[in-house]
């Protein structure tokens, strides 16, 4: 298979999503990637495996790869995996429940390989009381500040709600890493020499909310009384519902009914209008004189000003179901303003614009034939990448133990 990383050996010693997919787009580039698994294989391929050592989580994360079996807890499988470092030209290292023993770090490998580019993925940094602390993409959000700033609670309108449709710390700090892995080859053809690259699912969810984490004193005037209230509340050990009940004086109430979703006669579609220009073509469209934040005596805080916006908006969303998604698809868009169908994942197999785009493709599998979410990324010198179904547990351990051997 040619590709980008054809030729580069990885070494994948990961138990959990992020070091999965991380490996995958290295596999969909056209590495060789040697997945180490324990003798009962790796967790992922046991949530709601729908077989034994089989599930859709662990084939979703592992096609294009090679499995080998080995217990580096022992000495004679720690000295067998130490063996494939040696070789590797990546080793991504993602071991959220416990740590890989030293014969395995970074500091011992490079001894060996001095080629080597070594990918450690941790939880929340390095140093601090929770370097050491496991983790999760829920445990990630709550930290981060991720569900708290998302406001969806519970019905007694205080405990925050889990934000559960999208891992966001696994798949996206999977594609940070890969950043990082690029980049050290790159720095690698220029110098020979490689290096360990670190990166954390913390880090990650706080960049992808910078705008909030990033403070400016001109831009925050209306929330820094908060944020300094913020300290003497915890201090305090004040109750989540007081902490929310001071945030809400800062927090005043919003209208949005141009940047949000809404029901059709027959599903559901979602108005992108995010900018004042947008904003104007959305009331053209949805034939109404609600001005919100572009009103320039905009008060939410005024209790009548309010209710009569909440009026305007519930007669847009009464507007709304009178016609079917597409016709609604059909009038935005005539109108200039971003939209698009709300749809189920089930509804994507036969999506026209996914096959048109060649986004989702079927593999052969032990199993039978399986739709598969195609590389993220389509390059134009390779394109048409060989891509193949995940493997089963320790199916390539004899013929790449015999390399080691031969060797």
């Amino acid at each position: 298979m040619s590709g980008i990383f054809s030729e580069l050996r990885v070494i994948e010693l990961s138990a959990d999503v992020t070091g999965s997919m991380a490996g995958q787009i290295c596999a969909d580039r056209a590495a060789e990637v040697i997945k180490i698994e324990p003798p009962g294989g790796d967790v992922l391929r046991h949530v709601d495996s729908y077989d034994s050592g089989e599930s859709k989580l662990y084939e979703s994360l592992n096609r294009g790869k090679q499995s080998v079996v080995l217990d580096y807890d022992q000495s004679d499988g720690l000295k067998l995996v130490k063996a494939l470092c040696d070789t590797a030209d990546v080793v991504i290292a993602s071991q959220p429940k416990r740590p890989l023993p030293s014969e395995l770090s970074y500091e011992t490998l490079k001894i060996q390989n001095s080629k080597l580019v070594y990918l450690d993925i941790n939880a929340f940094g390095r140093n601090g009381n929770w370097a050491d602390s496991a983790s999760n993409d829920l445990v990630m959000q709550a930290y981060a500040g991720n569900m708290l700033s998302e406001g969806k609670t519970e019905p007694d309108q205080i405990t925050p709600r889990a934000i559960v449709s999208t891992q966001m710390s696994e798949y996206v700090t999977a594609f940070y890493a890969l950043l990082g892995i690029s980049s050290a080859l790159y720095h690698r053809a220029r110098t020979g020499v490689g290096q360990e690259v670190s990166t954390s699912k913390l880090l990650t969810m706080l960049s992808i909310q910078s705008a909030r984490i990033v403070t400016n004193d001109l831009a925050d005037k209306k929330v820094i009384g908060f944020r300094n209230r913020l300290l003497e509340l915890r201090t305090e050990g004040a109750s989540l519902a007081k902490i929310k009940s001071e945030r809400g004086k800062t927090a005043p109430r919003v209208i949005n009914a141009f940047y949000r979703p809404y029901q059709t006669r027959d599903g559901a579609v979602f108005v992108g209008a995010l900018t004042r220009n947008l904003r104007d073509k959305a009331r053209g469209a949805l034939n109404t004189t609600l001005l919100g934040r572009d009103d320039p005596n905009y008060d939410t805080r005024n209790d009548e000003y309010y209710d009569n916006a909440l009026r305007q908006q519930a007669e847009i969303e009464a507007y709304l179901k009178e016609k079917t998604t597409e016709e609604w698809i059909g009038i935005l868009e005539a109108s200039g303003v971003p939209t698009g169908e709300i749809t189920f994942p089930e509804d994507l197999y036969n999506s026209e614009q996914l096959l048109e785009n060649s986004y989702i493709a079927e593999l052969d599998h032990t199993s039978g034939r399986q739709i598969h979410v195609m590389p993220h990324a389509q390059f134009s010198a390779f394109p048409d990448p060989e891509i193949t179904a995940a493997p089963s547990l320790g199916r390539d351990t004899t013929r790449i133990l015999s390399e080691i051997e031969n060797d």
